[in-house]
């Protein structure tokens, strides 16, 4: 009876071109997974960002009383907007607002209370901007109780200030007045439409005054941002609001009153008729030359569930990206299965012959993928780690936490790698069953 006998180590080297080939494969199959985690992390946050988007949308389904102008085009335009030129927006803040000011349009800014905003007021607390259509649609009580009035003739720039700020009251109205007319090496409002946009500055504005009213404390003040407070109703805790009228206002106070986003400050009162009403505003588009740029009316809730459509295509194609991924990860991993595999045949035939267990026959080949688990998981740590401390943009959120994230990364890693597991077991069985035979031979060769 012949006796078969583990060969030394020394006794099976693989050639080098195999060795070659399997260095080819560990790298490449690295490289894949890595690939392939961090993909699995953004479709992460992309999913969580979808349902989040879901349950905002469904908490604006009846806010159609007002829509906003999105998405923006930007038509026969391009020339200007690629020469810094303000023609478009101009149009739309000294011909179109007051008109759509006139007809009940709110116009809300709260832009300063979005993620990401440093923590820094340059007074008590960031302010945002309403016009006093807003005030009679969404009203804010003084000390006394009563709702804040403020006149479409009111030339004084008014500052809603809460009471709890009463201290405050010299720094605030200092900040606001150089904001107006500006100061020692401070340019104001005036300034900046006479100098920017070369538009006049009427004369009751050049030294115009800042009226201070007092608020009750601890009202809540709706943004229509959706951004803003996105789990608490989209709400600003006392707020100090600016606010703007037809009087006291200038051009360049509404130039980004139209921003082409949900969120944007100018909302066209519409009574659930976007259609209707932008049917009935395109002879003044006309006439400034903005239908070419205002094509679309739509609510809140319309808006977001195009933002929301948006994402979910944007998450099709992170999805599709890891499933190519993870088929060249795969297709590498069997790569490294037949090159191990074949290289060390014989010492796999002798270990199966003496009843090895599986782990213990092939315990090359799965040292070999634990390495590059090992490897996957640092590149792909590394590559977040650089990802989350690249610069951001002024206004942009805070990246989430780098141990938030590794975590997310660890999980995902293990399932790949119970995917990897699984399918690297049944190309091994296939190939086993397929060589047995040969491999007994070349034993008795």
């Amino acid at each position: 009876m012949t006796t078969f006998a583990p060969p030394r180590p020394a006794a099976v080297r693989p050639p080098r071109q195999r060795r070659g080939l399997a260095l080819l494969s560990v790298l490449a199959k690295g490289l894949c997974g890595a690939v392939l985690a961090l993909l699995l992390v953004v479709a992460w946050h992309q999913l969580e960002e979808g349902r989040a988007r879901e349950a905002r949308a469904a908490r604006w389904a009846d806010a159609t009383t007002y829509a906003v102008f999105y998405p923006q085009q930007v038509g026969l335009d391009e020339q200007e907007v690629s020469g810094g030129g303000h023609a478009t927006k101009i149009a739309e803040a000294r011909d179109l607002y007051p008109v759509l000011d006139e007809a009940g349009a709110l116009f809300v800014d709260a832009q300063n209370h979005e993620p990401g905003i440093p923590d820094d007021p340059p007074v008590p607390v960031w302010p945002m901007r309403v016009n006093d259509n807003y005030l009679e649609r969404y009203p804010i009580l003084d000390v006394a109780g009563q709702p804040v009035r403020v006149g479409d003739d009111e030339a004084d720039w008014v500052v809603l200030v809460p009471e709890t700020h009463r201290g405050d009251e010299a720094s605030i109205t200092e900040f606001f007045t150089r904001s107006r007319v500006g100061g020692p090496d401070f340019q104001g409002a005036v300034q900046g439409q006479e100098m920017m946009l070369r538009e006049p500055v009427p004369d009751g504005l050049r030294a115009q005054s800042v009226r201070i009213v007092w608020t009750r404390a601890g009202q809540d003040v709706f943004t229509f941002n959706s951004q803003v407070n996105a789990d608490g109703g989209n709400t600003v805790r006392d707020p100090i609001i600016e606010v703007l009228t037809p009087a006291n206002s200038l051009t360049i106070d509404r130039m980004n009153a139209i921003r082409g986003h949900l969120n944007s400050p100018l909302k066209v009162r519409v009574d659930g008729d976007p259609a209707g009403t932008l049917a009935r505003l395109q002879p003044l588009l006309r006439q400034l030359h903005l239908d070419d740029n205002l094509q679309n009316l739509v609510t809140g809730n319309e808006a977001m569930l195009m933002e929301l459509d948006e994402l979910r295509r944007m998450t099709t194609t992170t999805l599709l990206a890891a499933a190519a991924a993870l088929g060249v990860m795969l297709a590498f991993s069997a790569a490294l299965v037949l090159v191990l595999g074949d290289a060390l045949r014989q010492r796999i035939t002798v270990r199966r012959l003496h009843g090895f267990s599986f782990v213990r026959t092939y315990r090359e080949l799965l040292a070999a993928m634990a390495a590059t688990w090992l490897g996957q998981l640092a590149l792909a740590g590394l590559l977040m780690g650089a990802a989350l401390a690249l610069p951001r943009a002024t206004f942009a959120p805070p990246p989430p936490p780098l141990l938030e994230e590794l975590g997310r990364l660890v999980a995902i890693m293990g399932i790949v790698a119970a995917v990897e597991v699984a399918f690297v077991a049944a190309v091994v069985i296939l190939n086993e069953r397929r060589n047995t035979a040969t491999r007994l031979k070349e034993l008795q060769a």
